[in-house]
């Protein structure tokens, strides 16, 4: 198939893991009305969605307000936290934008993600009989998001969606809710490469 390490790794489909991909999102949406009712405004909203992949197979994903530029060089594995990115890990976890942590795997050019968020709901539950007593209870939820993509474009610089959904696990139940997304392209634009500098690992030799 192929005549040296060189060609394979030039020819055959791979993920790129010297920077992080991403997906741009932007959609209008309807602000309130005047306080005379002459006019109503429209917001123009932009978010983006990130992939970092690993040598190990792990990948984090985030969606977040935030520029690339803010982001990319917080994109790092649990285990090899500064205590900066640490603070950043923190603050997106308590802004319900906490990074998810998975696996990926790659088959052609075909690109399967499984990722797993726990969340803790706390409810409050209120006796009326006798005194008022007030019990906090704490539900465990658990989020697996399921991702399909199309590895494409040149030097393999695009992800095109082919499926997400995501299975919402209540242990308290014992029940699973899953959500299937209509992936249109407004919505669910192509991820695209972008390089990132403090992410490449310098080699001793040319790949032979």
């Amino acid at each position: 198939m192929y005549s040296s390490w060189r060609q394979m790794y030039l020819k055959r489909a791979r993920l790129n893991l010297d920077g992080v991909y991403i997906s741009k999102t932007t959609y209008a949406r309807e602000g309130e009305r005047s306080l005379d009712n002459f006019y109503k405004p429209w917001h123009l909203v932009e978010f983006y969605r990130y992939l970092r992949f690993f040598p190990d197979g792990t990948v984090l994903f985030l969606t977040s307000p935030d520029e690339p530029k803010i982001v990319v060089g917080k994109l790092k594995q649990p285990s090899n936290l500064s205590n900066l990115t640490q603070n950043f890990y923190n603050q997106f976890i308590s802004n319900e934008q906490s990074i998810v942590k998975g696996k990926w795997t790659l088959a052609l050019s075909k690109v399967c993600l499984v990722l797993v968020k726990k969340t803790q709901i706390k409810n409050t539950l209120t006796s009326k009989v006798g005194r008022k007593k007030e019990k906090e209870t704490i539900q465990e939820q658990e989020h697996v998001y399921r991702m399909e993509f199309e590895l494409t474009g040149k030097m393999n610089n695009q992800l095109q969606w082919k499926k997400y959904e995501i299975d919402t696990v209540n242990k308290s139940s014992n029940s699973v809710n899953t959500a299937i997304f209509d992936l249109n392209k407004i919505d669910f634009p192509n991820f695209y490469f972008s390089r990132v500098k403090s992410y490449s690992i310098n080699s001793d030799a040319p790949l032979k």
